[in-house]
């Protein structure tokens, strides 16, 4: 009987260590996957400021001045070649950029004149291999917009609005 109690006993201790070895590994588990997912968000936050510092860069539609570039200035006047030239060679691009959605936004001033690209709307498309049902990392970077239709350039301010999807 003696026996018998130790041996209950000892069931009960193991059972007790293995039910408090499984909450120990759950914790652990989800302490892992909030990790993990902050990690994704970080990388996520990262490929979509690449994305822009990539689109800023492209001399496609920088402004420039004497063939020297003006930084984080796009000529209004290249968007619509460039949106052709992405259309053309859209497998080039989907590569270079991903799955992303790029916009440009005329903020301000919004004259009663607009330029001609953005005569429908302030928001344009330049690029836009997105999927609709995936979520998206949003970086937006403010840009000058230079219009040099005019014998005095006009200059505007406005956003690149990166749309990443994951």
């Amino acid at each position: 009987m003696k026996a018998q109690l130790q041996l209950m006993e000892s069931t009960m201790v193991l059972f007790v260590f293995f039910f408090m070895l499984m909450i120990a590994l759950v914790v652990y588990n989800n302490v892992q996957e909030n990790r993990l997912e902050s990690m994704q968000e970080r990388f996520d936050e990262q490929r979509a400021v690449m994305v822009a510092e990539k689109i800023v860069s492209l001399p496609d539609l920088q402004c420039t001045n004497h063939n020297v570039a003006t930084k984080n200035c796009f000529s209004i006047q290249k968007f619509t070649p460039f949106i052709q030239e992405v259309q053309d060679n859209a497998g080039y691009y989907r590569e270079e950029f991903g799955r992303v959605k790029i916009n440009v936004t005329l903020v301000y001033p919004v004259p009663a004149q607009r330029p001609a690209f953005f005569a429908s709307q302030v928001n344009r498309n330049l690029v836009d291999f997105s999927a609709a049902s995936e979520e998206t990392t949003t970086f937006y970077f403010p840009l000058l917009l230079r219009d040099e239709r005019f014998e005095v350039e006009q200059h505007y301010f406005g956003w690149l609005i990166v749309e990443a999807y994951t």
